[in-house]
């Protein structure tokens, strides 16, 4: 098999197909007419091509076949090919079970496959499947490796992107820790308060499922005082910050389980240095303690066996992407009316054009350019623009809001009068979210609705 994915991969034809596949779907999903599409017999081969590739043990053949089904599905959709049926076969050879439930075509086309296909993916399936809380639980490729290491017991170092599903890997082998009713902490350390919110509602939405389970489980994410006792089971999700005050003022407090969420962060400055600090203190009150470190993309994983002195770490980098990333540029040949040209960054030195654009609007400064694009090509969706610093988010934030012309939906006029409420009637973000706008720091989010 792997012979003959290298043999498609070899083809020019097959990669200009994709290519014009790949831009007419990115044509389509920003609203550009775009004639020069893959007919049906080609669009059949490339379907054909995406099942032999997914097939291969090569990275870049993979990620091929999941951005060529995926193109051909959103598309031409299923009512003239049986794409939904085909996704379905390329998303079970990829070992990707968590794209199927993205489509509800792809998601019900199971029971239309040929037997023999059926086969194919219960055999995968079944292989990918654990047992969590009674209940099984298919897991991706990298998924399966990160728990079966777990599971045994082992030190990891994984890194990978969120859409990985790293955290949901985590949370469950907690949750499967849990099971057995002896005493144990777990310490799931994090590097920002939104994050404290974030995962430990995630843990008790996991344990609330469980009879009896979140009953006797605390989920603590504020530091225990020195006259409050432990108790017996729980789950700590701190900052590095809290962990130390906890373990300040109980020196006799230890885990049996370490999470060093986004642990990266040890090389930024003193936070690192307090993040180091802490873990070291772990270690040193119990150094058979599982420790698991998790990062985003990051090459040099064994560092952390290093800078502890831990020489049993496993490192697990990160597997094949789970979701498809495309990038567009958008260069302005008349800023006057807003005339842009779009192509598709296919890598750093290579750029293909989709299509052109008349945006209507004076796109002359950086503010102008964000703003306009941001409402012509993210309206409807849920997006992020960054900008250079606060007061720039502001404005970009308030010209958006400005431009949109909605009415306040009952929550958003509620926010707004939290907001007013707790900071002042006239501070900017007041307005801003009435039209489902919000600016953080040099950061804003275009809410979706």
């Amino acid at each position: 098999m792997q012979e003959l994915a290298d043999k498609v991969w070899s083809n020019p034809a097959f990669h200009a197909a994709v290519n014009r596949l790949q831009r007419a779907w990115l044509a389509h999903d920003v609203g550009i007419t775009q004639e020069d599409r893959p007919d049906r017999e080609e669009v059949v081969r490339i379907v054909q091509a995406a099942a032999i590739l997914a097939c291969s043990k090569i990275s870049a053949h993979r990620e091929q076949a999941y951005r060529a089904v995926t193109s051909a599905f959103d598309l031409y959709g299923a009512s003239e090919l049986p794409l939904d049926q085909a996704a379905r076969v390329v998303f079970a050879r990829l070992i990707n079970f968590p794209a199927m439930d993205t489509r509800p075509a792809i998601r019900d086309a199971l029971a239309n496959l040929p037997a023999s296909l059926i086969g194919e993916e219960f055999v995968v399936s079944d292989r990918r499947t654990v047992i969590c809380r009674g209940r099984p639980i298919v897991l991706t490729e990298y998924q399966y490796k990160l728990w079966r290491r777990l599971s045994a017991g082992k030190r990891v170092a994984v890194s990978a992107p969120t859409s990985a599903g790293k955290s949901f890997v985590l949370q469950n082998f907690i949750a499967k820790c849990l099971e057995k009713p002896d005493p144990i902490a777990v310490v799931y350390i994090v590097p920002t308060r939104a994050l404290i919110a974030q995962v430990s509602a995630d843990v008790r939405k996991l344990l609330i499922g469980d009879s009896g389970i979140l009953d006797e489980v605390d989920v603590i994410t504020v530091p225990i005082e020195s006259k409050q006792p432990l108790p017996r089971r729980a789950v700590y999700v701190l900052t590095q910050e809290r962990l130390r005050m906890m373990l300040s003022a109980h020196r006799s407090f230890y885990a049996q389980i370490i999470i060093a969420d986004e642990a990266h962060s040890i090389s930024e400055g003193a936070r690192g240095v307090l993040l180091q600090w802490t873990v070291e203190d772990l270690l040193k009150r119990l150094p058979k303690a599982q420790i698991i470190f998790a990062s985003p993309i990051i090459r040099n994983l064994d560092v952390f066996g290093r800078i502890f002195d831990v020489s049993d770490i496993i490192t697990l980098p990160s597997g094949d992407a789970t979701v498809a990333q495309n990038f567009i540029v958008a260069a302005f040949t008349d800023s006057e009316i807003g005339d842009l040209t779009l192509c598709y960054a296919e890598s750093p030195f290579v750029q293909t054009p989709v299509g052109s654009v008349v945006l209507g609007y004076r796109s002359v400064t950086r503010v102008e350019k964000l703003v306009n694009l941001a409402i012509h090509f993210g309206r409807g969706a849920s997006n992020i623009v960054y900008a250079n610093g606060a007061g720039d988010a502001e404005t970009i934030a308030l010209a958006i809001s400005s431009r949109l012309n909605r009415q306040p939906t009952p929550r958003r006029q509620a926010l707004a009068k939290l907001v007013a409420d707790t900071v002042h009637w006239s501070y900017a973000l007041v307005s801003c979210v009435k039209q489902g706008v919000a600016f953080h720091y040099s950061v804003f989010a275009h809410l979706a609705g």
